[in-house]
């Protein structure tokens, strides 16, 4: 049967007498070796069984018509110069059939913190919050739709129709889910399936598909050093260092919490002090889905948020005594032994309490009580402060825990003290303008901050240039003129050079 076919061949299995299948096979062509040199492991032939019933003779005849067919097929696309191995149809076929559900829900229980697949597993918190998202949102739309089927016409009707109220209620919930649903299609559209090489999809549908994401409630408030003491003072005494801690240091408030005194690293002469970031306090659930402090009832602790968030940082003298005195006044003299206690309870404290304490606390500042100003926002004020004190974006970023430049940028705000210098550089610009006529004859003393037009007119041709050639000419500028032309990029400029420059350095 095979001998008289102009391409391929066809023969009865496991022998022309009692035949149950027929076997058609064809050469592989030879400019495909090249080319799909990893899926064709050395084959000179594929093939492919076409099963049937010995007893019934039209049966017989289908799979006859099936196997010239599967040959017709394969001849006409080596002809046309189309042809691929059937790992990589295979492959394809996968991304006509799967569908969002199946992707989604596998990329979720499967997530890696930062997409790596060496990387943690997101925590259980995490992964609690991406399954709601997945059932309230994205599934009830999406959720049958085959992978290969979603379009970016598909994605944005998805975002049009998402519920936001007139007072822009829901654009932060919004914006958590569509970052969801990106990062499943950008692994859907880069990660390797298999052997094949290829990703399940060939174009990423939500590249383009972007929502704002909505801006905080209260804008971010400037907290003075004052302030600070004024709030540690009213705190209980057994808790008043947290203050520092996160208003200071710019711990996160979960790390206070879960502080053991083996994490205190004092040097001998009891000057200086190391803090050793290890672990978080975690919330958890009970199995009628109430929440429960802790992963486990035995383990009030988990990993910190990320990889970066374990870290050691360098206590500012001012406060080493004062962690000195609360271990010696309020903490057992064990590694093991929690640095902030419940004052009845005497075990790990409870954040709740902490958190009533900080509303009772912030009365003692009138504006700030105003304001509604949360415990988690002294962080946002002591890593703003940090920047404020460094030109290295790297070192605050390594001072707050952060993996990402954008994550960084979004815990710095402006303060009064640098929009001061801004109106100074305006008020100095203005005098030297003035003082060139004649009709002003003191102009103010030239402020080491402010922004001197040349250097807005060089960050700007450098922001129009690309990005590889804005960079080494940032590299090439000593780092307190780089600095100060960084300063006059638009915030997304800047992110995107201050990335490629940490890179360099990483």
């Amino acid at each position: 049967m095979g001998a008289r076919r102009r391409f391929g061949c066809i023969y009865p299995k496991p022998n022309k007498k009692n035949p149950t299948s027929l076997e058609a096979s064809y050469p592989v062509p030879v400019w495909a070796y090249e080319k799909f040199a990893d899926m064709l492991e050395g084959k000179k032939r594929l093939s492919q069984r076409f099963q049937f019933d010995p007893k019934d003779p039209e049966d017989r005849r289908q799979a006859e018509a099936d196997a010239e067919a599967w040959l017709n097929k394969a001849e006409r696309e080596i002809n046309r110069g189309t042809w691929q191995p059937p790992k990589r149809e295979a492959a394809r076929d996968l991304a006509r059939s799967i569908t969002f559900a199946q992707y989604a829900t596998a990329y979720v229980e499967n997530r890696r913190q930062r997409g790596k697949l060496g990387g943690d597993p997101i925590d259980d918190s995490t992964k609690a919050k991406y399954r709601q998202y997945l059932a309230d949102y994205l599934l009830p739309q999406l959720g049958n739709l085959p992978m290969s089927a979603i379009s970016e016409a598909t994605l944005w009707r998805f975002v049009q129709s998402f519920p936001i109220g007139a007072d822009g209620k829901g654009k932060s919930i919004r914006w958590h889910v569509v970052t969801l649903l990106r990062g499943i299609f950008k692994e859907a559209s880069t990660r390797k399936l298999d052997e094949t090489g290829e990703p399940l999809l060939k174009t990423n549908p939500a590249e383009g598909v972007e929502v704002e994401r909505s801006d905080p409630k209260e804008p971010y408030v400037d907290i003075s050093m004052a302030e600070l003491e004024t709030l540690a003072g009213a705190m209980p005494c057994r808790h008043a260092p947290m203050i520092y801690l996160i208003g200071v240091m710019g711990m996160r408030p979960e790390e206070v919490y879960a502080l053991q005194r083996g994490d205190l690293e004092f040097s001998d002469d009891g000057r200086e002090c190391r803090i050793h970031i290890r672990r978080a306090r975690k919330e958890g659930k009970n199995g009628d889905g109430s929440k429960r402090v802790g992963i486990t009832e035995d383990d009030p602790t988990g990993k910190t948020k990320t990889r970066k968030s374990r870290r050691a940082l360098e206590v500012p003298p001012f406060l080493v005594p004062i962690l000195r005195d609360h271990l010696n006044r309020f903490v057992l003299y064990r590694p093991e032994s929690w640095v902030f206690t419940g004052e009845r309870t005497r075990d790990i404290v409870q954040p709740q309490s902490i958190r009533n304490a900080w509303y009772e606390a912030r009365k003692s500042v009138p504006r700030l009580e105003e304001k509604k100003v949360r415990l988690y926002d002294l962080r946002h004020r002591a890593l703003t402060m940090m920047a404020g004190y460094t030109n290295s974006l790297k070192v605050v970023m390594a001072a707050g825990g952060h993996t990402q430049v954008s994550t960084a940028m979004h815990y710095q705000h402006s303060t009064a003290g640098e929009e001061m210098k801004v109106r100074q550089g305006i008020e100095a610009e203005y005098a030297a303008a003035k003082g060139t006529t004649g009709k002003r004859t003191d102009p103010p003393e030239e402020s080491a901050s402010a922004v001197p037009s040349e250097l807005e007119a060089l960050a700007g041709t450098l922001e129009a240039m690309p990005l590889a050639a804005r960079v080494t000419v940032l590299k090439g500028l000593d780092a307190g003129r780089r600095a100060r032309v960084l300063e006059c990029f638009t915030p997304a400029g800047r992110i995107e050079a201050m990335t490629e420059l940490l890179k360099e350095v990483a």
